[in-house]
Parts: C-alpha cells; structure tokens; sequence
C-alpha cells in the first residue's frame, strides 16, 4: 500500500507486463484533499465510487460521482479528484489498445459516459466494471482468458454506446506530434518548475497559439492550468508532512515565491496551504493504514461480492470445445524479447521432483538446462538434515555426500546448499553464549566439503543463508545485537570454511515486507560486512490456513507479493549499491478443486503449474520451486506439520517406474529455452537458432467449467489449435509428447490387461491418478510455413519441439 499526501492509493495488482496476457489492472482509492492527474498516453482509466462523493473534472466538464456512478478518463488527458465527503473508489486501468476501436496503434478513440442518455447502458457498465472486479479479486480458478473476455464485453459497450463526438478529439494532428506533447507534458507533470509557452512551442516548431490550442485539445486543460495542476499536485504532496516550510515548498514546487504558492492554491484548492497542511492532519483518512485484506472485507465491497457471487462462473452453458484456436506465429520477431534461460532461471529445487532428481539429472546428463541444483539442509538437534520434499527430512549421510559431489561434477551440475537454521537452534547458540561447539556439525561438513571439493569446483559452488526467524519478530534491542552478531559468525565462518564467495540469503515469508520495521531489522543484519550475492524469498499462499470462502484471487494475492517484494529489492540494491539478483525460492498456492472428480486433480495441478511458470515467466520472475493444495488446513501449525504429504495421501513402492504428470510437465519446461517470441494464453513459443520449442496447454477454467456442468457425464470434446509459423524453410524434425487426463492412466492400462484385480483399492486410486506421456516424431519439409492442427483433451498439455535437420 503506497499513501500520499492524506489519500489512499492502494493496488488491487500491479499491471502485468504483457499485454497478451491480462492488459489491466486495479486501484482501490481514497481521497481526502483535491488531486490533480495526468493519465497516461498509453492507459483508460475507469473510475468507480464504492463508498461517499467525488467531483471528477475531465475534458473540461465537472461530473459529480456518487456512489455505484462511473465514469472514463481518456488517454493524454488531465483529470481532478476533489472529495466532497469520506470516500473510496475503484479505478481500473486498461491499455489503449484494448478499447480504442482505431486501426492506427497511435490514435485514440475518446469516451464520455457522464452525458451519455443511454441510462441502460451506462446500468450494464456499471455491473460489468463490478463483475470483472469480483472475478479477479474473489474467484479462485478464474483464468485470465476470462477476464480479458469481460474486459472485450466492456470495450463493446463502450463502442457502440460511449464515443464522444468528433469535435472534442485531437482530430487530424500528426501522431508524432501528440507523442512529443505529451513527452513535455509528463515532464511537467513528474518535474514541476518554471516551464514558459513560448520555448516549449519552439520545442515542437509551433506557434505559440497553435501550441496552446492544441496543448488544449490533447490534454483536456489549457496551458496556464495544466502548470497550476502540476506544480499543485508537488506542492500538496509536501504539505501532507512537516519537513519544509511554505516558502520552501514554493520553491521546490516551481513557484517564484509563497505568495505565487499562495495564490495558485486559492484559486484553484480554494484554500490557503497552511489550510491544506492542517486539514490533511485533522482529517485522518479511515482507509491509509488499512491493510488490503481489512479493505477487501469492508461492508460497502462485501455488498459487491455477495451481488455477484450468485453468478457462477462455472454456469451450465456448454462450451463449444471444437471451435479451431488460431495462433499465427511470425518466426523473425524477436520484439518480446523474454530469455527464459537467464540468471536464476538456471536454479532448479530437489523439492520440485519429488525425490526423483538425481535419477533425472544423471539419466538427462547431456540435455541439461539448469547449471545449478538447489540443496535444502537443515541444521537442527546437533545433526544436518537433508529436506526432500519440503518438510520430509533425514539424516544427512556423509559418504551420500561424497558420491553426490562427484556425480554432480561429472554431470557438470553446480549445487546451491541452502543452509536452514530453525528458531531453536539459533536460541540453543545464542544461550550457550555462541561455543562453537553447538555447531561444530556445521565445521565439520564444511571442512569435509573442502578436503573433497577441488578448488576449481568449488568456486563454482553457491551457499544460501536461510534464517529468517532472526528479523521475523520485534525483539528487544539487546537480542536484535546478539541475531546480527550471530549471522556474521555463521556467515564469515561458512565462507572461511568453504572459501565459496558466491553467498546469498533467503528473505523468508513476502508478507515480511508489509513490516518496515522488521525490514529495517533485516537489512541492519544482513548487510553488515559482506553483502549478499543474491536474495531470495517464498510465497505462501495465508488461505491454506484462514479457513473462509472470500479468499482473494491467486493472481491478486501472488503478483501483488512479487512486485512489491522486487520493488523491495530494487529499492535495496540503489541504496547499497548492490549488483544482486532475486528469485522466488519457492511458492505454495491453493486452488480449489472441491466437487472435481479425483482423475483431475493431478491434471489441475500439472495445468496450473505451466500456467503459473509462464506467467511468472513473462513478468521476468524466477520461480524455483511451485506446489500447488486442494484443501485447507485448520492452522498454520497443522499446514506446516502436513506440508510434506500434500502430493498424495497414499505412497506405494513404484514397482512400474511411473512418473507422475508433474514430473513431465516440469520437464518440459526446462526444456524450454531461448528467445520467446510468441505467447499467448494457450500457446507460448520459444526459439533457439533454428528450433522451436512450443507448449500448448487447454485453459484451466473452461475444463473445470466443461466437467462442472450437465456435459461433464459426456463423451470428453477436444479442442483444436492450430498453430502457423511463417519463416521457416528447410526440413524439420517434429516432436510432440502429450500428457493425457481422460484414458490414458496407468490404472486404463491395467484394466485392459485385466491385472487389476490384483491391485488394493489405494494401488487403485494411486495409479487413476498416473498418465503415460504419448509421443510421435515425424520428419518434414518446410516452404515458408509451419501450418499444423492440434488436438487437445481436456487438462490436456502438449511439448513440441521443432528441430532444423542440417544436411
């Protein structure tokens, strides 16, 4: 939650970076003195009033909002919010390209809503503003197929009912030219200062009255009030605190004295500053320090909520599954520009497979993709432990280690130990005033890495400090000294040990960031001396453990954790001069999957473990290690106690080397690699000099709608995607591997050979869950394009791999 100047801005979520992919985003606001704005070029920004009375000025025209009313800003324009009463407001903002209905990327097509005569229509508006609010916060499965597809209903609305007339547009003005207007005026408006009509005209080679006219047009303001606007809007933001006086305000604002300052406020605040400074102390705005959660439970959201919560997403309508998806591919545009293989998108965690990783590192030796193999250790009890699947450990064995370290280099594979220190060791030290001998375990397994490891390999190697239990609580000033003291012995004497220089450190939960005095606690321990190589942090999903039915969104809840976590990052790396990189360690979701038959939930899982890797992906988030829940827990004890067994209830001794779906779905995107030119929900596309390596996966929502409604008892649709590469010529080895949901289970396969009679009800439903990948390779010339139809079930994921044969 970011304040200003006595408002409340709070992100619903950060727009993602993609616009194939979800091309809006959400605010929740409230204000509590006049704001001035300029909107974006490149953003339509809808306004919503949940709660009290706004005056909106836009396009020249006032429009009083009251409560459930809306209205649109147009691109380029300048707009003001002056509260007449407590308020709170939803502003959605969505990309041009999205609602503007002109052929030319450039132009932009103007609403007007407030003087529109179309009451009805402006009704639906309204009910489809909510309907895509409470789709992206309150449902859990919800794909963004779904709220792009809302989002186009609106867009239509607005088309055939909203465009604002002719004469209020910019009209024939060259592109370019209204580009450079509004480049000066986001200078104005981010750099408030003395800013003289005549030399910005020279600027752009006008006329000053041409200029102005046209500077009128595009904004919406003319000239002289769009620099009252934006020098105001500097100088409010300076009263809402006490650090500079009113003359100096004026001066940092771009004014020539406090009586210009002055001035400027009573004629267009209508109160003097000192006015406005003692009115933002007296008037606490009840939303600043509400967290996001306590602002999504209020009554006036709730009503919301409750209205559109009888509107199933998952309704009885059929869904017309053999409708072709088209995908048209360019094979030379390299304008995304996304590397999936880059920086810590080369670490990989033992925890994603699911005990099975060295056995898939050494049987895949010469197709590696990842250079680093994540290793979860556990100091505790005066033993190491060695963390398999996230909560399920054992005794580290040293001779293990030895045969370890050596096929990791043969394999050329570099281990990053994570080395995990519980609260209670951390106490044990600290009480025994910090004798060595409580970790002598600790010297002894780095001493034993040294006489092992040549030194050329274990320059190489990477070491993960994880002990964030040491800034997770407010503790007295006295034992803050002893956790920073403790961090630097275990830190200088890992490195000493070990002579590995590459040392990073696990931030712990995200939802530490919401605490800037543990925060600060935290930098005040690990930046002492050297600094850390890399940081990393994990996402956990609270919901598994809040027992309640208005969970939030996934994409709410996780993509609002990571982009304020790399914000964090960021922040910490200019303010310590830091070249360090950021990751997702790992995260753990829950989706809810009650009332879906069983043979589906490893489906789901698998599905929506591809969808949540390339959406991190496309936001440039390295994700380590992704689990997925279908159940709550009734705390976070009993959720941590149980994490370890959340894959299966029931473990049998794999006598048929099955793998399971997510062991090939995670193959398959490691193997992806290269330049990402082509995503698109359904599709995404990766090359590599002349291969191509494409995923083709069904969309989650519409399969969970398709067996959750009356056709779920039906023969299972398919779905064809047709996917066209143009620039491709040559001949090609085609490699497609399919991970099947309906029939092609292991348990299918053994009723046919009538064996299951010999199984137990658990081996039963063990081996419901089991898939068998089908694969086909095939040969062909190309001339120009690759032109194929695919068809795919439900849950259904496709890898294919396109290879040049050189001959």
């Amino acid at each position: 939650m970011r304040t200003n100047k006595g408002n409340m801005i709070l992100k619903v979520n950060s727009k993602i970076e993609r616009t194939e992919y979800i091309p809006f985003g959400f605010n929740i606001s409230s204000y509590n003195v006049i704001n001035f704005n300029m909107n974006s070029r490149d953003v339509y920004k809808m306004i919503l009033v949940l709660e009290g009375e706004i005056e909106l000025e836009t396009h020249g025209r006032i429009v009083k909002l009251r409560k459930n009313q809306i209205e649109i800003v147009n691109p380029s324009k300048t707009y003001v919010i002056n509260p007449y009463e407590k308020n709170l407001i939803i502003e959605l903002n969505v990309d041009k390209v999205v609602f503007s209905r002109a052929s030319d990327i450039n132009e932009i097509t103007n609403f007007c809503i407030s003087e529109n005569k179309h009451d009805d229509k402006i009704t639906v508006l309204e009910g489809m503003f909510k309907n895509l609010f409470y789709l992206y916060v309150k449902d859990n499965v919800v794909s963004s197929n779904m709220l792009v597809a809302v989002l186009n209903e609106i867009s239509i609305i607005l088309n055939s009912s909203f465009i604002q007339s002719d004469d209020e547009s910019v009209g024939s003005a060259k592109p370019w030219l209204e580009l450079k207007l509004m480049e000066i005026m986001e200078r104005m408006y981010k750099q408030p200062g003395k800013y003289v009509l005549n030399e910005l005209a020279d600027e752009v080679g006008m006329k000053p009255s041409n200029f102005s006219n046209f500077f009128k047009k595009v904004s919406g303001c003319g000239f002289v009030d769009f620099h009252h606007y934006s020098r105001l809007e500097k100088s409010i933001s300076l009263l809402s605190n006490n650090e500079h006086s009113i003359s100096e305000i004026a001066e940092l604002s771009g004014f020539s004295s406090s009586k210009a300052l002055s001035e400027s406020f009573k004629k267009y605040v209508g109160m003097t500053p000192l006015s406005v400074r003692k009115h933002i102390a007296n008037n606490i705005n009840k939303y600043k320090y509400m967290s996001l959660n306590n602002i999504l439970n209020l009554k006036v959201l709730e009503d919301i909520f409750l209205e559109y919560s009888d509107v199933k997403l998952f309704s009885k309508t059929d869904i017309d599954f053999m409708k072709e998806k088209l995908f048209d591919v360019n094979a030379n545009d390299e304008t995304n520009g996304v590397v999936f293989n880059s920086g810590f998108s080369r670490v990989a965690d033992t925890d994603i497979y699911e005990g099975e990783w060295f056995d898939f590192y050494r049987d895949n030796a010469s197709n590696l993709k990842h250079e680093y193999m994540r290793i979860n250790l556990c100091f505790e009890d005066g033993k190491i432990y060695s963390i398999e699947n996230i909560a399920e450990k054992e005794i580290l064995n040293p001779y293990d280690v030895n045969y370890y370290i050596q096929e990791f280099h043969r394999i050329g594979l570099n281990p990053m130990l994570v080395l995990e220190f519980p609260e209670k060791t951390i106490d044990m030290i600290i009480e025994n005033s910090f004798d060595l001998k409580c970790i002598g375990e600790i010297i002894d397994f780095f001493d034993f890495i040294a006489s092992n490891v040549p030194m050329r390999n274990l320059k190489n190697w990477m070491i993960e400090i994880k002990m964030p239990s040491l800034w997770s609580k407010r503790y007295e000033h006295d034992r803050h000294l002893l956790n920073k003291k403790l961090y630097m012995l275990l830190r200088d004497l890992i490195i000493s040990r070990s002579s590995i220089t590459s040392v990073g450190v696990n931030i712990g939960e995200v939802s530490l960031i919401e605490d800037q005095v543990l925060m600060e606690r935290m930098e005040e321990i690990v930046m002492n001396g050297n600094s850390p190589k890399f940081f990393s942090y994990d996402v956990i999903d609270e919901t598994l453990y809040i027992t309640r039915d208005d969970s939030e969104c996934i994409l709410l809840r996780v993509i609002s954790q990571m982009d304020r976590m790399t914000k964090y990052i960021d922040e910490l790396k200019k303010k310590y001069f830091l070249d360090a990189e950021v990751y997702l360690a790992r995260m753990i979701m829950y989706y809810d999957w009650n009332g879906i038959p069983k043979q589906y939930w490893e489906s789901i899982q698998a599905l929506s473990l591809v969808s949540s890797y390339l959406l991190f992906q496309m936001n440039k988030i390295v994700v380590c290690a992704s689990f997925s829940f279908n159940r709550f827990f009734d705390s976070r004890k009993e959720f941590v106690k149980s994490i370890g067994d959340f894959d299966s209830k029931y473990t049998m001794n794999n006598i048929w080397d099955i793998k399971s779906l997510n062991y090939y779905t995670r193959m398959y995107l490691e193997q992806m690699s290269g330049l990402c030119i082509y995503n698109e929900p359904g599709l995404i596309v990766t090359k590599n000099k002349d291969d191509y390596s494409c995923i083709l996966y069904q969309d989650m929502a519409n399969c969970i709608k398709y067996i959750s409604s009356d056709n779920g008892s039906n023969e299972f649709p398919v779905k064809n995607f047709r996917v066209r590469i143009s620039g491709m010529v040559g001949r090609f080895k085609i490699i497609t591997k399919t991970l099947k949901s309906s029939e092609g289970n292991f348990y299918c396969e053994f009723k046919k050979l009538g064996a299951q009679k010999f199984l137990t009800m658990e081996e039963k439903e063990y081996l419901k869950n089991r898939v068998i990948p089908e694969m086909h390779v095939e040969n062909i010339n190309l001339f120009g394009v690759f032109d194929k139809t695919f068809s795919l079930d439900l849950f259904e994921i496709m890898y294919l791999e396109i290879k040049k044969i050189n001959i």
